[in-house]
């Protein structure tokens, strides 16, 4: 089969799924202070544009990768709404920036979801810091097996990339947060022939983690791939981010 065929036929399976994924909606996820140090967590659903970032508040332009960039600058994690599923101990996260950076300083952060979330919390499962001289704007990868960190089963974990803007205040970094949990393999995959397949059932069946890093594999040896990425972001409420696929 030759690539033109190839695409279309996962193309074709992938714009007709209306399972889980296609379903969810776009949120953001902010968390507030009270006087007694407790702190909530809220979640605005349904609101376009604003998937997976959070705003800086006060200053801009204080620190490395802050310190130009634009007034609509986004940090996103290619994720849907609900809690994402996956099979693998080791699965890849994908995120997203909208500009190009340089000098830019991140933090990786992944602890189980806890019941009353702290946020400054100074003991979580991992925690990476990470710099980054140029990073260009798109799709970029967190390989967990990069940490040697394996997911338990069964478990809902958070994780959270931040643009550090400002070491000593926090609230001046732009965080996006989303939720992860690995499960067993549904019966249905093994009928599955190939990877163009698995692909479409998995997302199907709302293996969010595993349809995404399956059509990231091939688009490393197929380009017109790209578009059927770029269906799947657009119907978890991630068009901004599939422009790059475009």
């Amino acid at each position: 089969m030759n690539n033109l065929k190839a695409f279309s036929l996962v193309a074709g399976i992938l714009l007709s799924i209306s399972g889980s994924i296609s379903q969810a909606q776009v949120e953001e996820v902010i968390y507030n202070q009270t006087e007694d140090g407790e702190v909530t967590r809220n979640i605005i659903s349904g609101v376009r544009g604003m998937r997976g970032m959070r705003g800086m508040r006060g200053m801009r332009g204080i620190r490395g990768g802050c310190w130009d960039i634009q007034s609509n600058f986004a940090l996103r994690l290619l994720v849907p709404k609900r809690t994402g599923k996956t099979v693998d101990a080791q699965p890849t996260l994908y995120w997203s920036i909208s500009e190009s950076l340089e000098n830019a300083d991140f933090t990786f952060i992944i602890d189980k979801t806890p019941e009353k979330l702290t946020e400054f919390s100074e003991t979580p499962l991992f925690k990476d810091s990470f710099h980054l001289k140029s990073v260009k704007s798109g799709i970029h990868t967190l390989p967990l097996s990069n940490y040697n960190l394996n997911l338990e089963k069964n478990v809902e974990y958070e994780w959270s990339i931040s643009l550090i803007c400002d070491q000593d205040n926090p609230s001046l970094n732009i965080s996006a947060i989303s939720t992860i949990e690995r499960v067993d393999a549904p019966y249905i995959l093994l009928s599955a022939n190939n990877n163009q397949d698995m692909a479409a059932l998995y997302a199907k069946h709302g293996y969010w983690y595993n349809a995404l890093d399956i059509l990231s594999e091939q688009i490393k040896v197929n380009s017109l791939v790209h578009k059927v990425r770029a269906n799947l972001l657009r119907q978890v409420g991630l068009p901004e981010v599939a422009v790059y696929d475009m």
